[in-house]
This record gives structure tokens, sequence and C-alpha cells, in this order.
């Protein structure tokens, strides 16, 4: 199944921004550059269907990554904030954090940005 994309402009006048991605943020986003976007995580959990947002500062477009209708297998494995991520070759790499109980992590998942799928990898 493939992700929507649901794009989303932007203004130049901030104030005036519906998108207001200037605002959309806070202590349990993470966010890194890969192939020309930026890839924003809000809190990893299995159950949010709205945690991965691209930005694309060429096209001055947001995009939202529903992962409605995709199997468990292909969504993070754990709830986690606090997290660390790093990219590399198309892949970007969730590890660590804390879990929904606030149990200490030393699991980490990869997020393929050309399927948008999460695989766990340790």
């Amino acid at each position: 199944m493939e992700a929507k994309l649901e794009p989303i402009d932007w203004s130049e006048e901030q104030k005036a921004d519906p998108n207001k991605l200037h605002v959309v943020r806070n202590l349990f986003f993470r966010s890194v550059a890969i192939n020309d976007r930026f890839y924003v995580f809000n809190n990893l959990d299995p159950m949010n269907q709205n945690c991965v947002m691209v930005v694309d500062p060429t096209l001055r477009m947001t995009f939202d990554i529903k992962l409605y209708g995709f199997a468990q297998e292909n969504k993070p494995k754990h709830a986690r904030i606090n997290y660390s991520v790093a990219a590399e070759r198309g892949k970007i790499y969730i590890y660590g954090g804390l879990s929904s109980d606030n149990t200490v992590l030393d699991s980490m998942d990869s997020f393929d940005v050309t399927t948008y799928q999460f695989v766990e990898v340790i």
C-alpha cells in the first residue's frame, strides 16, 4: 500500500500562514535532512498515523505522511520520545529514547524515504 502525501503550501507571511510550519514543533520532534528534504518525526508510536512530516524548501511545501492502512510491521516498532536520528543512503535511523512507560530503549528502527516504511534494525 502506498503512503498518502497531503501537500500543504506555506506563505511568506508567517502570521497569515495556515500551515504554521514555524510553530509546528515541540520538545518531542526530531528532524533530519536527506535528498534536499527535511523529515520531521513526531512522537513515534505504532498507533500514531501522523508521525512523519516531509518539508521541501525548494517546493515551499510540507507533506504529511499518512500511515493509514500500513501493516503493523511497517510502522515504528516502539513508542519513543527523546530519541536520536541520523540519515544515510536514503534511510533514516532512529535510536534509543524513552518508551511510553519511561523505560530507556536500546533498539533502533530505520525509516525508508522511498517507501515510507519503518523496519526494526536492532
